[in-house]
């Protein structure tokens, strides 16, 4: 997967409009959490931090089809926009706090603060004003990005149950740190998770966002397309056989 993620990059040049540095980028934030993923693997305790990460591979994967999907230049627009929001509010925040001070006192940490915020905001292609107008989010919301794109709910279930490790609720602490005993409650070992039951839906999930991607953005690079194909359905074939839950839409037909 990594490899074939590796070599989608590659059939792009070094340097990239906005839009596409955003499919690219996710394409390459997946990359690192699948990497991540496959190096916690190899020790103790790390089931909650494996399941965390799983997460965020979905999350990317999904955003990148959602913005495929839609191939709407006002929508990756406010993907920027709406995500520099923060960085913004603390600029406004820092000009406050000089103006109530009398206006002409900037701290070091405060010139270096706006520097900051102002080139992000400059680098990334838009202004000021256009963030502060920015919607919170840049898009619906999850499940219904997911409607839109007629995929099932296994996405939704994929998404939503390991989000528990990344915030830190009940279920991550009950699964992963303590248990009952009969007195109350104790720390307790970690449930095992098994690698291919975490990595076969992130892998065909990511196969079928690929094979969206090459026909969006590599038209007639068959070759890609095939072996993305090839990837899912072993990966889908190995589910079906360990008798899992099988995501039934994660490979997309190009007409969603």
């Amino acid at each position: 997967m990594i490899a074939l993620i590796d070599g989608v990059i590659r059939l792009s040049p070094d340097e990239w409009d906005r839009e596409q540095a955003i499919r690219v980028g996710l394409l390459l934030r997946i990359r690192r959490f699948l990497k991540a993923i496959l190096c916690l693997r190899n020790y103790e305790d790390t089931g909650e931090a494996m399941f965390a990460l799983s997460r965020l591979v979905m999350e990317s994967a999904m955003n990148l089809r959602y913005l495929l999907f839609k191939d709407d230049p006002e929508m990756y627009a406010v993907f920027v926009t709406s995500a520099l929001r923060a960085d913004v509010d603390l600029l406004d925040e820092v000009e406050e706090n000089i103006r109530q001070r009398g206006g002409t006192d900037e701290m070091p940490i405060e010139k270096r603060m706006k520097s900051s915020v102002l080139r992000y905001v400059q680098d990334s292609g838009t202004t000021l004003e256009d963030v502060r107008s920015s919607p919170k989010g840049w898009g619906p919301s999850y499940r219904e990005r997911l409607r839109e794109m007629g995929v099932n709910d296994a996405y939704l279930y994929i998404q939503s149950i390991p989000s528990s490790a990344v915030h830190g609720d009940w279920s991550s602490l009950f699964r992963f740190h303590i248990g009952r005993r009969e007195g109350g409650y104790g720390r307790s070992q970690p449930e095992s998770i098994r690698m291919d039951g975490l990595l076969n839906p992130l892998v065909a999930v990511t196969c079928g966002v690929i094979v969206d991607y090459a026909e969006a953005v590599h038209p007639g690079n068959e070759a890609l397309v095939r072996s993305a194909r090839l990837l899912q359905a072993t990966v889908m074939e190995a589910e079906e056989g360990s008798g899992d839950f099988v995501l039934e839409d994660a490979q997309s037909d190009g007409n969603e």
